[in-house]
């Protein structure tokens, strides 16, 4: 129609003028953005200050007021009456910058789902009429649809607060609005007489930690995958840890690693800053784990055995450690890991219970006769006869190493099945006299 104002070429870039903004964050006309933002305010201030330069339009409630040049008041009892106003602005500007400020008050009176309903039906819309369109609501307020909202938008920028020994720091996180150096990276700014001044990114454990939670309660599904990348001077327990679950669902990771899962999410966060990590949106097969299980069994073996020494000659070059001051702290851990990998894979393939798991785990992978028994729903006796590690005692001085040694494998493989705290102690032990070693599994809760 010859009426009809020219639109902008779908996915055409819109630059905000900001040029240390531009570099890190690529926004497109026809997009739809999420704003989190832990005070509200936060996210209006700091839209306004990003595009101090551009007509902005804000949609506000009835009762919320502007100091913006542009402003409409929409009608928020009826979602329908407020559809058509939105979508007449769409069609009747110019591309500009649409600032949505009544979700709070919409998914009080109507719920989630609907609001959610209305948004994405609005998606094809937004495309159409070019404007670039920010959604604000409060963080953790809205959860679940926040995740939803976050899953079917082109993106979110997370805005967050660091206290810090001088004071506050503020940070804004891209979600899915730039390139893999930038993505889930928090950037320091801050808002002087309206203007948006970003700062140099700064990278610390907390907000590692604060991002990939961020990307695992998104619900999204998202790969986990180890570059390759040297990672300079890490523990052997972060280089294990990572080479291992590369190839996983984040999904599996919080399910496997639930009673540390703060302690792995920071590790991985740091280590994607470092670019050894890095995370990729796409679906994983639980197929994949039925082809690692084995794999994790072989190198359970592998630390339960003095063969350990010839796995870490192999890496102690690579991340330039001393291994002679690195083996004692990590073999426990590593028992623990590789019991955990195999018996959570081993678990999240078929239906078994925990005693014949970890009955055939002791079996199979360590070639022990050894049996489990259920005395109830919180103790199981494991009994090893011919104990590999008491035949060693002769040439060991601590007394404690058959306990030491199976401990980490017992409560690695508890924690991964039962998803409850475990104590493990040894009853009766070959090393010591007895006519067998027995460990007593206790669950805690």
């Amino acid at each position: 129609m010859s009426g009809e104002r020219p639109r902008p070429a779908a996915g055409e870039r819109f630059k905000t003028g900001n040029k240390e903004f531009d570099e890190i964050v690529k926004f497109t006309g026809g997009s739809a953005v999420l704003v989190l933002d832990e005070s509200f305010a936060e996210g209006r201030n700091f839209i306004q200050a990003l595009f101090a330069k551009m007509p902005i339009m804000e949609i506000i409630s009835p009762r919320g007021s502007s100091e913006s040049r542009m402003f409409l008041h929409v009608e928020v009892d009826n979602l329908q009456s407020l559809s058509i106003q939105v979508n007449t602005v769409r069609k009747t500007h110019q591309p500009m910058i649409l600032l949505h400020l009544y979700l709070p008050d919409i998914l009080v009176k109507h719920g989630e789902e609907n609001v959610l309903r209305m948004i994405n039906f609005w998606l094809d819309e937004i495309r159409r009429n070019g404007h670039l369109e920010f959604f604000i609501i409060p963080k953790h307020t809205f959860t679940d649809f926040e995740r939803k909202l976050l899953a079917i938008v082109d993106g979110a920028l997370e805005l967050s607060v660091e206290r810090k020994q001088s004071g506050y720091e503020t940070f804004f996180t891209p979600i899915r609005l730039s390139d893999d150096r930038h993505n889930l990276k928090p950037v320091s700014y801050v808002i002087d007489d309206g203007k948006l001044l970003v700062r140099p990114e700064v990278q610390t454990p907390e907000s590692a930690l604060s991002r990939i939670r961020q990307l695992l309660i998104s619900g999204e599904e998202v790969k986990v995958v180890f570059t390759g990348k040297h990672a300079g001077k890490i523990s052997l327990n972060h280089y294990f840890l990572l080479r291992e679950v590369s190839g996983w669902s984040l999904s599996w990771v919080g399910e496997a690693f639930w009673d540390e899962l703060d302690d792995v999410l920071k590790s991985l966060g740091i280590l994607y800053d470092m670019g050894v990590v890095k995370f990729v949106t796409i679906p994983v097969d639980r197929s994949f784990l039925n082809e690692k299980v084995d794999n994790y069994g072989q190198k359970l073996a592998v630390v339960f055995t003095a063969a350990f020494e010839e796995l870490a000659e192999t890496t102690t070059d690579y991340l330039n450690h001393d291994k002679d001051l690195q083996l004692g702290q990590a073999l426990s851990y590593l028992r623990q890991l590789y019991a955990r990998l195999y018996s959570y894979s081993r678990s999240y393939m078929e239906s078994i219970s925990f005693d014949t798991l970890l009955a055939k785990m002791l079996r199979e992978q360590l070639g022990l006769k050894a049996d489990v028994k259920k005395k109830s729903s919180k103790i199981f006796v494991v009994e090893v006869k011919s104990c590999p590690v008491c035949g060693e005692l002769d040439t060991i001085e601590n007394q404690q190493h058959c306990q030491e040694t199976f401990s980490p494998i017992l409560v690695g493989a508890a924690k991964a099945v039962l998803k409850t705290g475990v104590d493990v102690s040894e009853m009766e032990c070959i090393g010591k006299g007895g006519k067998k070693c027995v460990f007593v599994i206790k669950v805690l809760s």
